[in-house]
């Protein structure tokens, strides 16, 4: 807290002359071309780690706080603005805030001492990852002259330059001016000579320097979460279709899927957003698979609902189509702009966006046959009949079973041919998919030739969709060449 106060001065002058709405949307090249707000969230973010930042020396300002690192040395390099949690393998007994020097020169030798007698396989991983964090984005990053700024001047070459790599005078200058400014405690010179910079180096960029509009549309979608508005509507009007399945009250019934519908449109948004920010369709990913199956699956309910009025199937299809929104919260959502040639192929594309509209037709599927059981015998109650929620499950994954062999099993051959170079190799998530394929086939069979209804197949049913929550984060579990 010592440090805190003791560069709070430079910190609150910062605040109050930079103009950090005009700086916020100019672009910066980190592992992807991303707006300076994005940077500044993510460097921030990074830093605190699962730290109070009342309890080390991060200010409450996120952007301040980083050009406060990015302009003064001293704060970047002795002030406690990173966090370690504990972790008494690698040597940290318990969890504190610590300086870039204390770092460099007290934790990384005690890490690397530990790392020797070290049992755990992570136990690497987790110093990288600290290493990473503290070293890589304070050291590299963080300093203003270390910002990759200027875009490389030759058409459709995807290389950029910091501060101190360019060979251009006149940003050099506005550099300096830069920390003069700061120094001298100019507020209006460092504004100046601030926005001077990036002017700079959208001349020197010429037409390789990104558009203004995409740009826009970065700031935007980092300052309205839409994808955490399409959570939370899913969320209520999943829990107002409980109360509709007791009730019967046609206002609740309609606040819900109206509610439902707001969701997807917001999910939507933030699929095209990432779409048009990236590239490239949100397939290239755990959190993008993750999202995308959630948006099929109120796709589908929503098609069911408009086409034949099945608003009961949403009290099953919305919860998990909010809880999947819930599990890709958990992995990273970085925007990737630049894919290794193994994800850049359309067949990667067809892959997922296929298997993902085939397991949310066997996630309807499932939400028929779950209130088939739930049913019962019992003629009466608020649920249709048991005949009509037999064939609602059945014309489902009668749906769901081309689009999941096409997309799952053939599309997904091609690509692995292409990128590992042997059609099939029985890597976990391929062999969970082809367990998922043949138990619909079953399914099917049983159904077609066999006659089968009622709650046998509404158990089979029921374990394609549960099966294919396994194939989802089988990879995690098992290991195997998939990455998502």
């Amino acid at each position: 807290m010592a440090g805190k106060v003791k560069f709070e001065e430079g910190y609150e002058f910062i605040k109050n002359n930079v103009d950090k709405d005009a700086l916020l949307g100019k672009p910066i090249k980190v592992t992807r071309v991303e707006t300076l707000s994005t940077f500044a969230g993510s460097l921030y973010l990074l830093l605190k780690d699962k730290g109070n930042p009342k309890d080390g020396d991060l200010f409450e300002d996120r952007v301040a706080t980083i050009f406060l690192i990015a302009l003064d040395d001293e704060y970047r390099l002795q002030a406690k603005i990173a966090f370690l949690k504990k972790d008494l393998e690698l040597g940290i007994a318990e969890e504190r805030w610590v300086s870039y020097l204390e770092f460099q020169n007290v934790i990384i030798p005690k890490v690397t001492g530990k790392l020797q007698t070290a049992t755990s396989s992570n136990a690497g991983m987790r110093a990288d990852e600290m290493a990473y964090r503290i070293l890589e984005q304070l050291g590299m990053w963080a300093p203003l002259e270390n910002w990759f700024i200027i875009p490389s001047d030759v058409v459709g070459k995807d290389e950029w330059f910091s501060i101190s790599e360019s060979g251009d005078s006149q940003i050099k200058t506005l550099f300096t001016q830069v920390k003069d400014a700061y120094e001298s405690r100019d507020g209006p010179g460092l504004n100046k000579a601030l926005l001077a910079i990036f002017d700079r180096a959208e001349e020197l960029g010429g037409e390789n320097y990104p558009s203004t509009a995409k740009l826009k549309l970065e700031l935007l979608n980092n300052r309205f979460p839409a994808m955490t508005g399409a959570f939370y509507l899913y969320l209520v009007a999943s829990l107002l279709l409980f109360v509709w399945l007791v009730t019967r009250l046609k206002l609740v019934d309609r606040i819900a899927v109206i509610m439902a519908l707001a969701g997807f449109c917001l999910q939507t948004w933030s699929l095209v957003v990432r779409s048009i920010i990236s590239g490239h369709l949100p397939t290239t990913g755990m959190y993008e698979y993750l999202a995308l199956m959630s948006w099929t699956i109120v796709l589908l309910f929503l098609f069911f609902q408009f086409t034949f009025r099945y608003t009961f199937l949403g009290a099953i299809a919305l919860p998990i189509a909010f809880l999947l929104i819930v599990l890709a919260s958990l992995f990273p959502r970085d925007i990737q702009t630049q894919l290794i040639p193994a994800l850049q192929s359309w067949w990667l594309t067809i892959h997922v966006v296929l298997a993902s509209l085939g397991e949310a037709a066997f996630a309807v599927g499932f939400a028929a046959a779950l209130l088939y059981l739930i049913k019962g015998r019992r003629p009466e109650g608020k649920l249709p009949s048991r005949e009509r929620l037999d064939q609602i499950s059945y014309r489902a994954i009668g749906l769901g079973y081309p689009l999941f062999t096409i997309g799952a099993l053939v599309a997904g051959a091609i690509w692995a041919q292409q990128a590992w170079g042997t059609w099939w190799s029985w890597d976990p998530k391929e062999t969970s998919s082809l367990v998922v394929w043949l138990v619909a086939s079953a399914y099917l069979h049983a159904r077609l030739l066999r006659g089968w209804r009622g709650k046998k197949a509404a158990v089979l049913a029921i374990a394609i969709f549960v099966l294919s929550l396994f194939t989802l984060f089988s990879n995690l579990i098992f290991g195997g060449l998939h990455s998502y």
